[in-house]
């Protein structure tokens, strides 16, 4: 335009106006995915996208024009929960992503706090940067550190000393609930006067422990060594009179473990053994397979077998295939296997075996006691007494039973006041079919039990019941026990 003789220029914007369909923002999942905005504007309109965010992906041209559609990438997250935008025709996209945390709280490692006050501890697990927060439900028992927190890490807590009976206390831990449980504040003090260093051939203490305090009706005695046993488990107010059991030691070596009443801890030594090493091998072949120590004769024979070249594996699988290891370490393992369907630990067998080899209990005796266990009924339930004999054919003898055998066995029950069912389990785990048939998982048992004196991993059972299955030879197995470090580790 010309105005008195002067050009006027005018500049006029495009008339290009652009909205979307965006409301509010839009959640992910973790493991990422895709989202789609529209976009509505004249033809020939131009317009951006652009993403705020290095895992938020923008394919395609940056630059638009007209009407359309943007799809976005979302990758997978790996830590906590995640915002970023995306900026489409001038507009802000919010894309919130949740979180991968997964976070595993593992305190397993503690015991009973004692009454007179400690530590314990737990461990957290998670990605990095991942958040979790730790708080204490109860007063007596304080958080050290930072109430909030981001990755793996340890949670450490103190707990107060106890005036009071027993308790329990729950630590808050990434959501999850630990329990701390701590001990009364009974004091027990043991008269170990007569005790000094055990023997190497081991011995059996009495020992008086006389607990004062508050909260001293039922203590808990517990041995954190594998070769100390403390019986009963639990004691009460004022005196309780105990066996303290330092277990034989077959190495040279002195050693030294703890027991611990009501988790004050106490130590006891052993010395080791000056026996010749074969001496100390047979000692410990019989203690193994027998539960007690061999007598001079049977050292001496065997001793001079070994020396004439007989393998030690053939020492261990004579003893094995003895009458005397059948109605004593094969029948205490039977009890757990064929009357509770689960594996035996190492020192609840160990205790059986010995308080049967100390005619403390008879086997009859001792099968009433699994019988009538809340374990037993919790595991079977109130069996009719056919389901009861079909439970001991599957079990002990690990096969199913006849209708006849079935029709048998209920009328002899039903019959004779003198054969009931403890009787009958009795005779089923001394049966020649239970010693010659013993399943792949109680054989198991008894190798890391016998030879090694420990209970044995899950995965070990597993391998050994397999190799068992496969048909190696029971003698081949006990070569390779022996000729083990940790086997020859004993008797060091």
């Amino acid at each position: 335009m010309t105005v008195a003789g002067q050009t006027w220029t005018i500049d006029q914007a495009i008339g290009c106006t652009a909205s979307t369909d965006l409301a509010g923002s839009t959640a992910i999942g973790a493991a990422g995915g895709s989202a789609t905005a529209n976009v509505t504007t004249a033809a020939g309109c131009g317009w951006s996208v652009v993403s705020n965010a290095s895992w938020i992906v923008v394919p395609g041209a940056s630059t638009r024009a007209g009407s359309g559609s943007v799809t976005i990438g979302i990758q997978s997250n790996s830590g906590p929960g995640r915002t970023g935008t995306v900026t489409v025709a001038g507009q802000t996209w919010t894309i919130d992503q949740a979180s991968a945390c997964v976070t595993t709280v593992d305190a397993s490692g503690n015991g009973i706090v004692a009454g007179s006050g400690g530590t314990a501890s737990a461990t957290v697990t998670t990605q990095a940067g991942c958040p979790w927060a730790v708080s204490s439900t109860v007063d007596w028992i304080a958080v050290s550190g930072a109430s909030t927190r981001t990755g793996s890490g340890t949670v450490s807590v103190s707990v107060s000393a106890n005036v009071g009976a027993a308790r329990s206390g729950a630590v808050i831990v990434a959501g999850q609930t630990w329990i701390v449980d701590q001990l009364s504040g009974c004091t027990v003090s043991p008269d170990l006067s007569g005790v000094g260093i055990a023997p190497a051939l081991g011995k059996a203490y009495p020992v008086t422990f006389t607990a004062s305090g508050v909260g001293c009706s039922n203590w808990p005695a517990k041995s954190d060594t594998s070769w100390i046993e403390l019986s009963p488990e639990y004691g009460g107010s004022g005196a309780s009179k105990f066996t303290v059991t330092a277990y034989p030691n077959f190495g040279t070596a002195s050693r030294t473990g703890t027991f611990k009443a009501n988790g004050q801890t106490f130590t006891l030594t052993q010395a080791g053994s000056t026996e010749p090493e074969t001496a100390r091998f047979v000692h410990l072949a019989y203690f193994g397979a027998m539960g007690r120590l061999p007598t001079p004769d049977e050292i001496a024979v065997w001793t001079g077998e070994i020396a004439r070249g007989v393998s030690r594996a053939s020492v261990i699988q004579t003893l094995f295939n003895s009458g005397e290891f059948n109605t004593g370490s094969r029948f205490v393992a039977g009890l757990y296997v064929g009357l509770l369907d689960r594996d035996p630990e190492y020192s609840g067998w160990r205790f059986q075996r010995q308080a049967l080899r100390d005619k403390i209990v008879d086997q009859t005796t001792i099968v009433q006691a699994f019988l009538t266990s809340a374990e037993f009924v919790n595991r079977w339930g109130n069996t009719t007494p056919a389901e009861f004999v079909r439970q001991m054919y599957k079990y002990v003898l690990l096969r199913e039973a006849s209708d006849d055998e079935v029709a048998f066995q209920v009328q002899a029950l039903g019959a004779a006041a003198v054969y009931d069912r403890f009787v009958m389990a009795r005779n089923f785990l001394n049966s020649e079919e239970f010693r010659i048939g013993t399943g792949p998982r109680l054989l198991a048992f008894l190798l890391y039990a016998s030879v090694l004196a420990r209970d044995a991993a899950q995965e070990e059972r597993t391998f050994q019941a397999n190799a068992i299955r496969s048909g190696v030879p029971i003698s081949v197995m006990i070569s390779a026990y022996v000729g083990t470090p940790e086997f020859l580790a004993l008797l060091k």
